[in-house]
């Protein structure tokens, strides 16, 4: 049980960090992003979680729902999403809609 302590929150926080830098790297004029970018893309956090998972196919879910809410929620704070029209609230609401029906 210790296992789900500390990974789901690693999770979001470092696809938070990712996003920021993701926005930076577009953003601004400086090859500095882009290596960061390029970096936290080789540091996978799965590698670590799928080796010490004891329910595979949960884990991977929740992984993927941990990545999804992580990213998007920071891209939204940093106003990635300030030119969304209504249908990609749609979608969005969708797509949370589907994390949340198939963990039924």
């Amino acid at each position: 049980m210790k296992y789900y302590l500390w990974w789901p929150i690693a999770v979001i926080l470092w696809y938070a960090l990712y996003a920021y830098i993701s926005k930076q790297n577009n953003t601004a004029d400086s090859i500095k992003w882009f290596i960061l970018t390029l970096a936290m893309g080789f540091c996978p956090f799965w590698a670590i979680i799928s080796r010490s998972s004891k329910r595979l196919l949960f884990d991977a879910l929740l992984y993927d729902t941990l990545l999804f809410i992580g990213q998007y929620f920071m891209f939204i704070l940093l106003g990635c999403a300030i030119h969304y029209k209504f249908i990609n609230w749609v979608g969005f609401g969708f797509i949370l809609s589907g994390f949340i029906l198939i963990r039924l």
